[in-house]
């Protein structure tokens, strides 16, 4: 990545420039996401994508059918 001095403060427009896209997707509950969730045989996933170049902001919050994708202990 570049990255040669492991002691410097790097900048924000030094970590991250041009067109940035964030994913995040919240694993416990907190202020701005919920936690993954279980609901009988479904998933929920709360989700928050953001794209620097456009300003676009998208909360997703997506049902998942096929939970066997996921490593649930119960």
């Amino acid at each position: 990545m570049g990255i040669t001095d492991f002691s410097k403060k790097y900048e924000m427009e030094e970590m991250a420039s041009g067109d940035v896209v964030l994913s995040v997707t919240g694993v416990t509950a907190g202020s701005m996401l919920s936690g993954i969730e279980r609901r009988g045989d479904e998933v929920w996933t709360d989700t928050l994508l953001m794209r620097s170049s456009t300003g676009t902001i998208r909360w997703i919050k997506a049902r998942h059918s096929h939970i066997d994708k996921f490593n649930i202990d119960d």
